[in-house]
């Protein structure tokens, strides 16, 4: 895993390098040269990869007949922020850019949550319970923050105890994040609320929760599992009506998403490179409907109250 992300990196870093698109020839020699035991066949395959995931692009030069290869918009905007992703690392740790994207996570989260502004030192004395198991230093929240107001998100405030305060660039991002934040607690009491009436975690929602809080997941599950196996004795009729609720909330989330998405696609568009990748640690594309069919009953509350009636 850590050579073919080297490889990866190599192509990538010959494209940045020539600014223009090169000849593919050209870029398998400079690869077989740099890689010794590495075949045409490899470098291929890594080519094919890079394609599929929107960071090269091929072009066929009319001219010389040559095919070329470059880099895309798109993935050159990630490499600028420090966001262009390649494989993970083999040992388990994350990528530099791995990192980075989940530190912009928690700077804007941080910021969503702030009025008026915040601090580095406010970000690394948070309570906060998102990426605690990782540890970034000051220079690293630093670095996110000025790279998030060259990005045009974030803005100085003022000076305040000789420390720069900062906040978001803009109301509509403020009102934007603060919807993503509270459709992300919601999200994560819908899965909690799942796993203790419904059914044990599936792998994406694990995952998903352990790229967040880590080990403290392991702690969740047991409990959940207790909880699970206690409410199985319940009545029939309450377990059939509580898994509706469950199923209609997380229809009422991600309808709240789709329209959060509309109502702000001017934001997701402008700022595409960061909010993309963004939204997938936010609700990930594995866990969304794309379509969920309506229930008779109007909300969840209209559920629960028919619940605790029959209780």
């Amino acid at each position: 895993m850590r050579r073919d992300d080297e490889i990866d990196r190599c192509i990538v870093g010959l494209l940045l390098d020539k600014q223009k698109p090169v000849p593919d020839a050209e870029i398998c020699e400079h690869i077989c040269k740099s890689y010794k035991k590495i075949y045409p066949t490899t470098y291929s395959s890594h080519k094919k990869k890079l394609m599929s995931r929107n960071i090269i692009e091929r072009f066929e030069n009319g001219v010389r007949g040559a095919v070329e290869y470059s880099m895309t918009e798109d993935a050159k905007q990630q490499q600028k922020i420090g966001i262009l992703r390649f494989d993970s690392n083999a040992d388990g740790t994350l990528s530099q850019e791995e990192k980075q994207l989940k530190s912009f996570f928690l700077v804007l989260f941080h910021a969503s949550r702030n009025i008026p502004g915040f601090s580095v030192s406010e970000i690394l004395n948070s309570k906060s319970l998102e990426f605690r198991h990782l540890v970034f230093s000051e220079a690293e929240i630093q670095r996110s923050i000025d790279l998030l107001r060259d990005y045009g998100l974030l803005k100085i405030l003022t000076m305040s105890d000789n420390e720069m305060r900062y906040v978001l660039s803009d109301p509509s991002i403020q009102r934007f994040l603060t919807c993503c934040a509270d459709l992300y607690k919601d999200l994560i009491d819908w899965v909690i609320a799942k796993w203790e009436y419904i059914s044990k975690p599936t792998t994406e929602e694990r995952l998903w929760l352990e790229e967040i809080y880590m080990k403290k997941v392991d702690v969740v599950a047991k409990n959940s599992f207790f909880e699970r196996m206690s409410f199985k004795k319940k009545e029939r009729k309450e377990i059939q009506l509580t898994k509706e609720v469950i199923e209609q909330v997380l229809s009422e989330i991600d309808e709240k998403f789709r329209d959060l998405m509309r109502s702000n696609a001017n934001i997701t568009n402008k700022y595409k490179h960061l909010i993309q990748p963004f939204l997938e640690i936010l609700y990930p594309k594995s866990m969304r409907r794309s379509s969920w069919s309506r229930n008779v009953y109007k909300n969840h509350y209209d559920l629960m109250y028919k619940i605790l009636s029959t209780s």
